[in-house]
């Protein structure tokens, strides 16, 4: 629901290890906050372009000896700032890419759906 917040849990797994994860957002729809990982480091990137946010995770340089096979990243605050505000129904598309230790390369697209209505995440109805 566009105002709301909620809290976000990002897992993500390659067996032979994983060098980085990126994904990339439509500029000025969410506000991401409290991100934290459980291993290696977050940053802002560049997206290549100006209308698209993009966050990255990396393994620490240099400890390919202690291979990331999976990881989590949390933001506690989540929240829909964006879209339209007539209740129409706004998909935006996210593109994640993750790489692994043998620079092999899996996208995939995640839609985020905002309305003015309330999510059924969770609802025990």
């Amino acid at each position: 629901k566009r105002g709301a917040s909620y809290r976000v849990i990002f897992t993500f797994t390659d067996e032979g290890g994983l060098k980085e994860m990126t994904w990339t957002y439509p500029n000025g729809i969410i506000s991401l906050g409290g991100e934290t990982t459980a291993a290696g480091y977050l940053f802002t990137s560049n997206s290549g372009d100006p209308y698209k946010y993009q966050r990255k995770w990396e393994g620490v340089p240099g400890e390919e000896s202690d291979v990331y096979r999976s990881n989590v990243i949390t933001y506690s605050d989540f929240q829909a700032i964006g879209g339209e505000s007539d209740g129409t129904i706004a998909n935006h598309e996210w593109e994640i890419a993750i790489v692994d230790m043998h620079t092999n390369i899996t996208t995939r697209k995640l839609v985020l759906r905002i309305t003015n209505e309330g999510s059924r995440i969770g609802s025990i109805d």
